[in-house]
């Protein structure tokens, strides 16, 4: 998959980034970035749930190595998923969250 960079702008989550589960290493790296000076609570979150036929998905756990933030930070999931998103309370700034897996 080709990087994908989704910009929030205030309060809410983004639209899930759906991932290749069938990969026989599964790793998705992850980065989040608020703006310079931006008061932000942030978490990533992952689903089992197909995010093309499930409006709303159910399962939505946020990420152990990824839980919560308030900065920048870049991480991983190890553990297969369909999908992620990001999560984050923002009183001032912008964060910027950007998904990428590799090929085998």
């Amino acid at each position: 998959m080709r990087p994908k960079t989704i910009t929030l702008t205030a309060t809410g989550s983004t639209n899930w980034i759906p991932v290749d589960y069938t990969m026989s290493t599964f790793n998705v790296g992850i980065q989040v970035m608020p703006s310079t000076g931006a008061d932000v609570i942030w978490s990533v979150q992952t689903t089992l749930d197909d995010p093309y036929t499930t409006l709303i998905p159910k399962s939505v756990p946020a990420q152990d190595n990824l839980r919560t933030g308030t900065g920048y930070e870049v991480g991983n999931v190890l553990t297969p998923c369909r999908a992620v998103r990001l999560t984050a309370t923002i009183a001032s700034g912008t964060i910027d969250f950007t998904v990428v897996q590799g090929r085998k």
